[in-house]
């Protein structure tokens, strides 16, 4: 009879020294080649239709009542790899019961143990996207973050992740003073994808949390705006020198690349610059609030987003207008709602006939008293 718990005790030789000493050279060198084939085509073919079923399933967006959003995207991102790596153990395990050893289904096994390690690595990208909810730039981070973790479970069960690490480890180049070595680059990138990605949902969290506060306090909207500004430059400066410093960038280096910087930014990064702070300084002053209804360089119309480089007005038509910042700070700047959310708008309209102005003005009378905008007084204009 099978031993269940010596067929749980088994596990891949997985020592790093090369494809040779993997574990899946070792189920070749064991096995029979009809074993060992029949072994990689069943569980590769449980694989490739439990993936082909996923995205058939996904496709169809099939509505699921009475579920939750949180079930139904579980359902929809991760029920189907728990589907497929269980079909993969119980593959294993009817394998080895009826070989009647452990390693005897060693390929088997060695594609549940992948499979359970995907599930893992989804199970987490999934968690990351649903409570960081990140924007399209920090998906793709947290897409190939994914993918890397992906690359170095095959590597690992192909042995050649350690040699692939020797290799990385084992190239460096000197610029100046500086070594960069093969290892710290490729630390870096992953350290920053990682870093960068916490930062910026720290940074919406923030804003987030400080934009309800305002709204319950009674915090003025550019206040919290404002510093949430500020909170997100320092983070991301200190994110910046964090990394780069745990890459193995030495202090003299960095202080000589914050003097590239600065010179790029007197130059070519100038007006970035200057827009950035322009917009620090409207927010201070509050010359502008969202909802204010202003006229800046021929433009009427309602401001509906504070940016760091522009404000975005939408005028009647609907179109909208990005002003940037410092063309605020230089030009004329007209705020219809700056101390009264109350303003007339003017405008002419043209009647074919004399005949038609009393119809005309009841159906502007009857307009202004649905409208929930109008002021009562309107209709003495009128």
């Amino acid at each position: 009879m099978f031993d269940f718990n010596a067929f749980f005790a088994f596990t891949p030789e997985w020592d790093g020294q090369g494809f040779f000493r993997s574990a899946f050279f070792g189920a070749w060198a064991s096995l029979s080649p009809l074993s060992f084939g029949l072994q990689l085509l069943t569980g590769l073919g449980t694989l490739a239709a439990g993936i082909a079923l996923i995205r058939a399933y996904r496709a169809k967006r099939l509505p699921m009542p009475g579920v939750s959003r949180i079930e139904a995207s579980f359902l929809r991102h991760l029920a189907g790899w728990y589907l497929v790596t269980g079909a993969l153990w119980l593959e294993t395990w009817l394998a080895a019961d009826l070989l009647g050893q452990a390693a005897d289904a060693s390929v088997l096994l060695c594609l549940a143990n992948g499979g359970l390690m995907l599930c893992v690595i989804k199970s987490g990208s999934w968690i990351f996207r649903k409570v960081m909810q990140p924007q399209d730039l920090l998906k793709f981070s947290l897409w190939c973050i994914e993918w890397f973790l992906v690359a170095s479970v095959v590597l690992s069960f192909l042995g050649l992740y350690s040699p692939l690490v020797g290799l990385v480890q084992a190239v460096h180049f000197k610029v100046g003073d500086q070594v960069f070595k093969g290892q710290n680059i490729v630390e870096g990138i992953l350290m920053a994808a990682v870093a960068f990605t916490f930062a910026a949902q720290l940074a919406r969290l923030l804003e987030l949390w400080l934009n309800r506060y305002a709204a319950r306090k009674g915090l003025h909207h550019n206040d919290a705006l404002f510093l949430s500004r500020i909170f997100g430059t320092l983070l991301f400066v200190g994110t910046t020198i964090g990394v780069l410093t745990q890459s193995g960038i030495e202090g003299g280096t960095l202080a000589a690349f914050a003097s590239a910087l600065g010179i790029g930014l007197g130059f070519g990064l100038q007006q970035v610059v200057i827009n950035f702070f322009s917009g620090l300084n409207i927010l201070m002053e509050r010359t502008i609030k969202l909802g204010d209804f202003v006229t800046i360089d021929k433009v009427t119309g309602r401001v509906i987003d504070l940016n760091r480089q522009s404000i975005v007005i939408r005028d009647g038509d609907g179109t909208e207008s990005l002003i940037p910042n410092s063309a605020i700070s230089r030009g004329t700047l007209q705020n219809h709602t700056l101390s009264n959310p109350d303003f007339r708008v003017s405008f002419t309209l043209e009647l074919a006939s004399i005949e038609h102005f009393n119809q005309a003005r009841s159906i502007i009378l009857s307009v202004l008293d649905i409208h929930p905008g109008s002021w009562p007084a309107s209709r003495a204009m009128c």
